[in-house]
């Protein structure tokens, strides 16, 4: 039963994860375009946290994945169901 919950959980934050991390690039950008007016070395410092940010989203992407297939596992969710929840094309 929690164990089940917890693959609700980590499914549906994976499947937000990229609407979360591109609305969170788009105020960088906007914090970044106040700056270039502002501060110009902190709109290119932005610059660079966004490439951060992008760094970061795969990796926690791949780890919300691999939860998922371990939690779905353990939980008795057949790998197909998984693997088609994770690919968008399908």
């Amino acid at each position: 039963m929690v164990a089940m919950w917890l693959y609700q959980l980590i499914r549906t934050a994976r499947e937000a994860f990229p609407y979360v991390m591109m609305t969170l690039l788009v105020f960088e950008a906007i914090l970044a375009f106040g700056l270039m007016f502002v501060f110009p070395p902190g709109s290119l410092g932005m610059v660079f946290l966004g490439l951060l940010t992008l760094l970061w989203s795969g990796l926690i992407r791949s780890v919300l994945m691999r939860f998922e297939r371990l939690i779905g596992r353990l939980v008795g969710v057949p790998l197909e169901a998984i693997e088609a929840s994770q690919n968008p094309t399908s």
